[in-house]
């Protein structure tokens, strides 16, 4: 007795290779042929697409709101900023009126931090206990609002040249000054290098 090879074959509805064998075909579920010691079984496949559903689109958008509702932004009235950080205003910035405070508190993180426009449009950023590590602004920074071996050092390089941005961050500080120059510093003051 000869032996014979099972090959299956899976055909889609609607194909041409379809078309072609349907009419030879008549019952389209197990349909065997046999050629030449070869065993083919056709199997055939039903391909319709499923019907659109909205409830995908509602679940998308609820898992969206979700996920954008972890941060929390709101504007707070000046009796909520830490009296620190209001006392670094008083004293460095008492000429320029409050214009709007936001309290961002980012779950992912735990933290708190505080965002302070003034009226002259200086920025100021402070952490959740009211240091400040952030101020960006149109005018030059405060003597003494940070520390001064910072501000010496850029007069030092660039003399006339104002720091309008300084930046603190865990890995060192940043000064920005008028002319499109960055000196970068390490937390405790001690110069590392211009970055322009």
């Amino acid at each position: 007795m000869k032996k014979t090879r099972r090959t299956s074959i899976s055909i889609v509805e609607g194909t041409r290779l379809a078309e072609e064998m349907l009419p030879r075909i008549k019952n389209k579920n197990a349909w065997k042929q046999k050629r030449g010691g070869l065993r083919i079984s056709w199997k055939f496949t039903n391909t319709t697409m499923q019907p659109f559903r909205p409830i995908y689109v509602i679940v998308l958008f609820l898992g969206l709101f979700v996920f954008t509702s972890c941060e929390d932004d709101r504007v707070i009235p000046e009796s909520k900023l830490p009296a620190s950080a209001l006392a670094f205003i008083e004293r460095f910035y008492v000429d320029q009126p409050i214009i709007q405070i936001v309290q961002d508190f980012d779950e992912s993180s735990l933290s708190r931090e505080y965002y302070v426009t003034l009226q002259n449009l200086t920025r100021l950023e402070f952490n959740r206990k009211g240091e400040i590590t952030e101020i960006e602004g149109r005018t030059a920074i405060p003597r003494g609002a940070i520390d001064a071996r910072l501000l010496d050092k850029a007069a030092e390089f660039f003399p006339n040249i104002e720091a309008f941005g300084w930046e603190l961050d865990r890995d060192g500080q940043e000064l920005r000054l008028a002319n499109g120059v960055t000196l970068e510093f390490t937390r405790d003051g001690q110069f590392l290098r211009i970055d322009d």
